[in-house]
Parts: C-alpha cells; sequence; structure tokens
C-alpha cells in the first residue's frame, strides 16, 4: 500500500474542502430526491460517506501529527481515488470504523412477514451500499437487457443513510 505525504501545514485546508465537499453532495443529494433521481442521488450520497471518510482519516492523522510532533501526515493513496479498489477502501473504513449506524447501510431490507406474503415477491436479502451499487446507478449497462441502477430501495431507508453521514460528519466537526 502505497502514502501520499501531505504537510502538516496544509491539513486544515484540505479539511475544509472535503468537508465542502460532503456538504454539497448531501445538498445535491436532496436536491436529486426531490426531483425522483434516485439512482444518482444514491450515487451521490455514497460519494459523500466516501469523502467523510477521507475527512475521519485526516482529522485522525492531523491530531497524531500533532500529538507526536511531525510536520507531514501519511495517508494511504486509496483514499484519493487513486487504484481500482480505492471506493472499496473506503467503505471498508467506513463499515469497519462504523462512521454510521450499521442499520443506515441497508436501503432495502428484506424482512417481511411470511405468514401473509410468500417470499416469491420480495426479495430475499438486503439491498446494502456498496461501491458497485454506487456505479450501477450512474451508468447504462447491458446484461441480457439494458440496466440502470436498482429499483431495490426505500426512499426512507436512503434519506436514513444521507441523514447519517450528515450527523456523523456533525459529530467529528465538533470534535474539531
Amino acid at each position: 500500500m502505497s502514502k501520499i505525504a501531505i504537510p502538516l501545514d496544509q491539513a486544515d485546508e484540505g479539511l475544509k474542502l472535503i468537508a465542502a465537499n460532503i456538504h454539497m453532495f448531501i445538498q445535491d443529494h436532496y436536491a436529486l430526491m426531490q426531483q425522483a433521481s434516485n439512482w444518482h442521488a444514491m450515487a451521490l450520497a455514497i460519494f459523500a460517506l466516501e469523502e467523510l471518510v477521507k475527512y475521519s482519516e485526516l482529522k485522525h492523522m492531523k491530531q497524531e501529527a500533532l500529538r507526536r510532533g511531525v510536520t507531514s501526515i501519511e495517508l494511504d493513496e486509496r483514499l484519493f481515488g487513486r487504484g481500482r479498489k480505492s471506493h472499496e477502501y473506503k467503505l471498508k473504513l467506513a463499515k469497519d470504523q462504523a462512521l454510521i449506524p450499521a442499520d443506515a447501510w441497508i436501503i432495502n431490507s428484506a424482512k417481511f412477514d411470511s405468514a401473509y406474503f410468500g417470499s416469491a415477491y420480495f426479495d430475499t436479502e438486503d439491498v446494502v451500499i456498496t461501491a458497485a451499487l454506487r456505479v450501477s446507478n450512474l451508468y447504462v449497462d447491458w446484461e441480457e437487457r439494458w440496466q440502470i441502477g436498482t429499483d431495490s430501495f426505500e426512499p426512507l431507508r436512503l434519506k436514513h443513510f444521507a441523514d447519517s453521514i450528515l450527523l456523523a460528519f456533525e459529530k467529528m466537526g465538533e470534535a474539531m
């Protein structure tokens, strides 16, 4: 894993830029949801979560550098989109660090009352936020038929996902 060195005196500027980007992604997410552009709205919320990870890591490493008295911060290059697996890496960090509640990752619950409904009419697994879901909501694809996005989501759960990102960011910002 390659590292990127960032001068400590540049950390605050980066934190401000990332913070602004998180806010823009979330604002755009809400605006797109109002226009029923759900697939793109979902992708922007996932981008916001990836930026939240970047913010969290930069903030943590800045505090660590100050504590140790060093003048440079080293961050994994995957935080900055370098390399194929950067999106998966950021989402894994978000999960591992529990940056947002576990239930916020679920945008469509497979739970249903089987006494009243047959499982053939429902998803049998939860639909969760992934990097692949983000991509599928942005681009038209062909897999035996034309496809774009997922209709397997509940708008209130998607709102909870975006709200959780904003709440987590606000909590991190308070601790600065």
